[in-house]
């Protein structure tokens, strides 16, 4: 691993548009080091060195073969993150992923939205006081619950992070919680200090179980 304030990181992908718009980000102040494998194979002889602290897939489809991919990966016992970017996301195996430690999956979609690819990256892997120039979020702990329209499921959550874009959400799948990315849900929050119920439709644009083994999930409003 490297230091707290350098990361290394590890892409793999065929898509060069995507793959170069990542690389020039993650290097934009010059502090990190990327590296490109174009193949699994090549790409998982460099994680066994152990010296990476994320990987970062950049596909077209995101299906069950990906996932038995990620479980080899997994099998490494190393402990660095895992993002998946893709097209195409098959619910069923991102649901999977949810059993993988340190795994997010994400829409591709989801860079379009995402003014600072870089400061997303960084969240996730949980480093502070890196300046954002995405839109303003604001920290809450709002409690509300989530009807997942696909799945006709209605459970609690927790609003972590909100602003007029979207919404990050804590929830439990041992009381019912179930997200898939693309699923289409309702968010109901009960502002107290306005005496107001708000009600607003998301769409689910990654989900991830972290390392305590809590779901989590990002919404984008439309």
């Amino acid at each position: 691993m490297t230091s707290a304030q350098t990361k290394k990181f590890l892409l793999l992908g065929r898509d060069q548009e995507t793959l170069t718009f990542m690389v020039k980000e993650l290097s934009r102040n010059h502090r990190h080091e990327v590296l490109v494998e174009n193949t699994s194979k090549t790409a998982l002889n460099r994680m066994q060195a152990g010296d990476i602290d994320c990987v970062i897939f950049n596909l077209e489809k995101f299906v069950f073969s990906q996932v038995k991919l990620l479980e080899q990966i997994r099998s490494l016992k190393h402990k660095f993150k895992i993002f998946v970017f893709a097209n195409e996301v098959n619910p069923l195996a991102a649901q999977l992923t949810t059993n993988l430690k340190g795994i997010t999956v994400f829409g591709k979609t989801f860079l379009n939205l995402e003014k600072d690819f870089l400061g997303l990256v960084l969240r996730f892997l949980k480093i502070e006081g890196i300046p954002q120039r995405s839109m303003k979020r604001h920290s809450t702990f709002q409690r509300g619950n989530v009807v997942n329209l696909r799945a006709g499921k209605k459970f609690d959550t927790l609003v972590s992070n909100l602003s007029h874009k979207g919404a990050h959400l804590e929830y439990s799948s041992e009381k019912g919680g179930v997200l898939s990315i693309g699923d289409k849900v309702v968010l109901t929050v009960e502002l107290h200090k306005l005496n107001k119920i708000h009600n607003v439709i998301g769409v689910v644009v990654w989900v991830r179980t972290n390392l305590s083994g809590k779901s989590s999930a990002g919404l984008r409003f439309p």
